[in-house]
């Protein structure tokens, strides 16, 4: 199944775009939350198949939702949070 065009995180819809590189930093990132647009995008050259860019649509969802609850979570926490959860809804189809 590919990727949803756009996601819904609470009351808003981001739009989901895979894109060739999101140079950030004098590297590239593998995907970013565009807040000022409501965007996703994933880095095509960074996660080439279709699992890899769920998990980076998974880990970008989550940055919104620590976003918008306060949460407080650092980078490394967002990426095993990301890890953990895309394993179980891989693990779990029904879910």
């Amino acid at each position: 199944m590919p990727l949803p065009n756009s996601i819904k995180v609470g009351a808003l819809v981001y739009q989901v775009r895979v894109v060739d590189e999101i140079p950030v930093d004098g590297g590239n990132a593998s995907g970013q939350w565009l807040y000022a647009s409501g965007e996703i995008q994933v880095s095509r050259s960074r996660n080439p198949t279709l699992a890899e860019q769920r998990e980076v649509v998974l880990h970008e969802a989550l940055h919104v939702i620590d976003e918008a609850l306060g949460i407080g979570l650092r980078e490394r926490q967002i990426t095993a949070l990301g890890h953990a959860l895309n394993a179980l809804l891989a693990d779990n189809p029904r879910l």
